[in-house]
């Protein structure tokens, strides 16, 4: 996880993201690449709100860009 937050840090230093959501999207797996992967593509949401085992794979809230850009 600390490799996947890290990529994350400059989101939460910058307040875009909360330590807990920077938290959560790094014991996902997911990494800033593959957060602005998705976002060029249009499909933020697909990966945030997407279900692993039945629970979301981040969050069950969707917002409209989660602050990244």
């Amino acid at each position: 996880m600390n490799l996947n937050f890290e990529t994350l840090a400059t989101l939460v230093d910058q307040k875009v993201i909360t330590r807990a959501i920077g938290v959560k999207i790094a014991k996902s797996g997911l990494q800033l690449k593959h957060l602005k992967t998705a976002y060029d593509r249009n499909s933020l949401d697909k990966v945030m709100l997407e279900k692993v085992n039945g629970k979301p794979r981040v969050t069950s809230e969707k917002k409209d860009h989660y602050g990244i850009k």
